[in-house]
């Protein structure tokens, strides 16, 4: 065989192995980049499913959906047009789902309606938890509030954690995302207090904070 051939046939073979190491370092890279993204992929979802499972927000819808039945009440004036008139039922649940309802029962009650951003209902609301706690609140009347205006962009969201902290004991509805019950019952401003007696006919309505001597005064007219 000539020099030549020997020379060409070398000259093939080194380029033969050339090429089988580049492939060979092409898989282990495919193979590097691919494992990669995987492990990438599976950290992202255990912190998702972690995230999710410490986010009190995740697990506590802030709206919850309303059924009302009967006329919506008009808006508050100065000479209060719905004094007397029936107010709508409402069927509902708390932020722990439980079913909570405003009812025409025979029973006297007071409704307060809450805005978590609203810096008067965040003054209200401790001032009339003291007055519960210290047993101020009459026999024979029922209490329920309602949590409604709710928005995700402003203050003191979300309303479930305000009311946590603050200890809030009265039974809440959580209205929808279209405030239905307070648009049932004509709130023009918070807090909204709405005072009904034991034939289901409001006796009394007031916006804005109110002392507690107001209040008491209120509920021994009922």
């Amino acid at each position: 065989m000539s020099t030549a051939v020997q020379r060409k046939r070398s000259s093939n073979s080194k380029r033969a192995r050339t090429r089988a190491r580049q492939e060979r370092a092409k898989k282990s890279q495919r193979f590097f980049i691919g494992g990669t993204v995987l492990l990438v992929a599976l950290f992202g979802v255990a912190i998702a499913v972690t995230s999710s499972g410490n986010d009190s927000e995740t697990d506590i819808a802030q709206t919850r959906s309303v059924s009302i039945t009967g006329d919506a009440l008009p808006s508050l004036t100065e000479e209060d047009r719905a004094i007397g008139v029936q107010i709508p039922e409402v069927e509902g649940s708390s932020f722990e789902a439980e079913p909570l309802s405003i009812e025409r029962n025979g029973i006297p009650k007071a409704i307060i309606f809450l805005a978590h951003w609203c810096p008067h209902c965040q003054n209200e609301v401790p001032v009339v938890q003291a007055w519960l706690e210290d047993g101020g609140m009459p026999a024979g009347i029922e209490l329920v509030s309602v949590a409604t205006s709710t928005d995700r962009a402003q203050v003191n969201y979300p309303p479930s954690e305000w009311l946590d902290r603050e200890g809030w004991s009265v039974p809440t509805i959580v209205d929808d995302a279209r405030s239905s019950v307070a648009t049932a019952y004509g709130v023009d401003g918070y807090p909204f207090f709405v005072f009904v007696d034991a034939e289901g006919n409001v006796h009394h309505r007031e916006s804005g904070e109110l002392p507690i001597e107001r209040i008491e005064s209120i509920l021994a007219e009922l």
